[in-house]
């Protein structure tokens, strides 16, 4: 494996009561970096994601984090200092915790000592919503939720995150303020994304690399500047 590598799969199989729905995809992800994966509905994004977490049955491949080679991503890795970040389609955030107590949450495996600071640099990302840190995230709305469920998972200062659908529900304003986090993100502290996206337009503004899934096998795999203006060229393999 290259050292310029984050994350691979290799030929990486998953199904359900041993029936894959996800054929031998193989991929490579690089530090700062997005990889978008795009496709249908039911071509096996989210069960990738959810594979490479072990939450799916492994049916073969490997997944490589850093140079270390697993049949899924160690879950000592997630939230822990420099490890892997997660977030799902539905981001949970609790009614009853404030922002801040949410922010907590993603830092419980980090050392007492080095917390506060990663609650001030990450809590900087929060943009308006740093004003109302201390209020309830259950008077959100569905975007600023997803927003603090980012914000939740950068606590732990990530190399890598997975987000499945993140501009699922959002209007246009909450998509853009998404993205733009994301490609500062990577920017500024070399974090890589792994996103499962159905915008793909948004995606595509800020994605180096792309690759389709369409019935669980990678059908294609380029750079995603050579496609913004000229989606309906993506579009065939949604048929």
């Amino acid at each position: 494996m290259s050292e310029n590598e984050i994350l691979a799969l290799r030929e990486f199989t998953l199904g359900y009561d041993g029936l894959p729905v996800v054929h031998k995809v193989s991929l490579m992800l690089r530090p700062g970096e997005i990889l978008g994966v795009i496709g249908p509905n039911g071509s096996g994004k989210s069960t990738l994601l959810r594979g490479t977490l072990g939450l799916v049955d492994h049916l073969g491949g490997t997944v490589v984090f850093r140079g270390v080679p697993a049949a899924r991503l160690d879950p000592e890795l997630l939230g822990s200092d420099g490890g892997v970040g997660f977030v799902p389609q539905n981001s949970v955030v609790f009614s009853s915790l404030s922002i801040r107590d949410h922010l907590r949450i993603g830092g419980l495996k980090l050392p007492p000592g080095v917390l506060p600071e990663r609650l001030r640099w990450a809590g900087a990302f929060l943009g308006d919503l740093e004003e109302r840190i201390d209020d309830p995230a259950g008077n959100l709305s569905g975007g600023q939720q997803r927003i603090v469920g980012l914000v939740r998972a950068l606590v732990s200062r990530p190399a890598l995150i997975l987000m499945d659908e993140p501009s699922i529900g959002l209007d246009g304003k909450h998509r853009q303020q998404l993205y733009e986090m994301l490609d500062k993100l990577r920017e500024e502290a070399g974090i890589s994304f792994l996103v499962v996206e159905q915008h793909v337009a948004s995606l595509f503004e800020i994605a180096d690399r792309f690759l389709v899934l369409k019935e669980g096998k990678v059908v294609l795999e380029d750079d995603a500047g050579k496609y913004r203006g000229r989606l309906e060229e993506i579009w065939r393999y949604y048929t």
